[in-house]
Order: C-alpha cells, then sequence, then structure tokens
C-alpha cells in the first residue's frame, strides 16, 4: 500500500485549507511546511506551529 501526506493550515481566522498537493513520503511535507513564511516550530513530525497558522500533516494510504 502506497502512503500519501497531505498538509492542513489552520488559522484562527479562516476555515482549515488543505494542501493542493499531496507528498510522497514525511520529509517532504515537513520541508513544505519549514519552508512557510511563519517559520514554524516542530511540535511532533505530524503537527507545526507558527505564530499565524498550524500546520498538521496527515496520512492517507492509496491501493
Amino acid at each position: 500500500m502506497k502512503h500519501v501526506y497531505i498538509v492542513v493550515v489552520h488559522t484562527e481566522y479562516a476555515p482549515p485549507r488543505v494542501s493542493q498537493i499531496g507528498y510522497d513520503s514525511l520529509v517532504k511535507a515537513q520541508t513544505f511546511i519549514e519552508s512557510r513564511a511563519d517559520r514554524p516550530v516542530k511540535e511532533s513530525d505530524f503537527l507545526y506551529k507558527g505564530w499565524r497558522h498550524t500546520y498538521c500533516i496527515h496520512e492517507l494510504s492509496v491501493r
């Protein structure tokens, strides 16, 4: 089974947004988040918090 990693961005003032790109590795999803302008800090492998946004990585299994 293949795994795809999707990033969901949460803000205080808007509904959550799902990234348009699915990543084929957790490291690629984490690299995307770490490149964001609000400099998110890693809380766990799947959760980052920036000063304006919270980023959650969701792992999906694809057949």
